[in-house]
C-alpha cells in the first residue's frame, strides 16, 4: 500500500499547496497610504479549506486501506470472471455457440398460439373445453405449462401420471397432457421453438468441450428447478468447477426456515454421487452473535410480541434514495 500511501500524498500536495500560496498574499490587505492589514476572516476560511482538504484524503487513505482486499478482488473478478444469472449465461453461450438470431416469442403471442392449440383439441376437452374461450384461463394454462417445463415435466410423464389417479384429476392431467401436445404442434407450424431459454440453454451445453477449464460461483440462491439442476449437472458433467453457497444450518438441520436449502444441498449431492465427481461440503462456523442480532434471527420469521428495548449498535436500519424511490437496508 506504500503506492496508494504516495498516491495520497501528492493529492494533498497538488491541492493544498497550491491553495495557500495563491492566498498567502491576499490574507495580507495593503491600502495606500494605510499600512498593511491582516485578514483574519480570510485566513480562517483557507485554514478550514485546507484542514477539510486534508482531512477529507487521511480518512480516504484510511477506507482504502480497510477495504484493500475487496477492491483488489473486485479488479480481479473484473479482469477474470462474469457476473450471470442463467438467462444472463444462455446468452452467453449463444453467442458462442449460436441460437442469438433464434427469436422467443412474447406473450401475446403465446397466448395466441395456446388460443390455437386449445382450438385444435377443444373436441377431445372434457373440463377444459368449457373455459377455452376465456382469456384468464388461457393465461393459467400457459403459466401451468411453464411450470411444468421449468421441472422438466413432459407429455409422456403426464400420461403416466394420468393412469395412476382417477376421477377429476386424472381427467385434467390427461387432457393437459395433450394440451402440451397441442401447443408444441402448434409452435412447430409457425416455425416457433415451444423450448423455454433455458432448456435451449442445456441442449446447447450438452455440445460444449471446452467446459473443463472453467469455474463457476453460485450464490444468492434457496433453490433450482428441474431445468437449472440439468444444467448444473451438465455443467459438472462437462468437467466445469462448481461452488454452490447456499444459507442453511447444515445437511441436517431442523429449522423450518431452511427446509428449501436443505433439500437442495441434497439434490445437489445426489447429482454430485450420481456422476462419481469428488465433492466437498463445508459448514463455515457461525459468527459471533450479540444479543441483538441472536433475537432477530431467532424472531424473524416467527414475529416478535414484545419490542427490542435494549441499546445495540448490530441491527442497523439504512434508507436511501435511489432515482426517487426510497429502499431499506438492514446492515448486519
Amino acid at each position: 500500500m506504500k503506492t496508494t500511501l504516495m498516491i495520497y500524498i501528492a493529492m494533498g500536495v497538488l491541492t493544498v499547496v497550491p491553495l495557500l500560496l495563491y492566498n498567502i498574499r491576499k490574507i495580507w490587505v495593503k491600502k495606500p497610504p494605510e499600512p498593511v492589514k491582516f485578514n483574519p476572516v480570510r485566513c480562517v476560511v483557507i485554514v478550514a479549506i485546507a484542514a477539510f482538504i486534508v482531512t477529507f484524503l487521511v480518512n480516504s487513505y484510511h477506507a482504502t486501506l480497510r477495504n484493500r482486499y475487496e477492491i483488489a478482488t473486485e479488479r480481479v473478478a473484473q479482469l477474470h470472471a462474469e457476473v450471470l444469472t442463467f438467462s444472463r449465461l444462455a446468452s452467453r453461450v449463444f453467442a458462442e455457440r449460436g441460437g442469438v438470431a433464434e427469436t422467443e416469442t412474447d406473450g401475446g403471442g403465446k397466448l395466441l398460439m395456446m388460443a390455437l392449440a386449445v382450438e385444435q383439441v377443444r373436441s377431445r376437452l372434457k373440463i377444459f373445453g368449457a373455459s377455452a374461450a376465456r382469456a384468464e384461463f388461457l393465461l393459467q394454462l400457459l403459466d401451468m405449462l411453464e411450470e411444468f417445463r421449468s421441472f422438466c415435466v413432459t407429455a409422456d410423464q403426464l400420461r403416466r401420471a394420468a393412469a395412476g389417479l382417477t376421477g377429476t384429476l386424472a381427467v385434467k392431467t390427461e387432457e393437459f397432457a395433450l394440451l402440451m401436445e397441442s401447443y408444441d404442434a402448434v409452435c412447430a407450424q409457425i416455425g416457433q421453438n415451444p423450448q423455454s431459454r433455458l432448456t435451449r440453454l442445456l441442449n446447447a451445453l450438452e455440445d460444449c468441450d471446452d467446459l473443463s477449464d472453467r469455474e463457476f460461483w453460485i450464490d444468492g440462491f434457496t433453490d433450482f428447478n428441474g431445468v437449472e439442476r440439468n444444467i448444473l449437472a451438465q455443467l459438472l458433467n462437462g468437467g466445469a468447477g462448481l461452488t454452490v453457497a447456499l444459507l442453511c444450518d447444515g445437511l441436517h438441520g431442523h429449522a423450518q426456515q431452511y427446509a428449501a436449502a436443505r433439500e437442495t444441498a441434497a439434490a445437489l449431492c445426489a447429482i454430485v454421487a450420481q456422476q462419481q465427481i469428488p465433492v466437498e461440503t463445508r459448514q463455515l462456523p457461525p459468527r459471533e452473535e450479540t444479543s441483538a442480532l441472536a433475537r432477530l434471527r431467532a424472531e424473524l420469521f416467527g414475529g416478535a410480541m414484545h419490542p427490542w428495548d435494549a441499546p445495540q449498535d448490530a441491527v442497523a436500519f439504512l434508507w436511501s434514495l435511489t432515482w426517487g424511490i426510497r429502499h431499506t437496508r438492514t446492515r448486519f
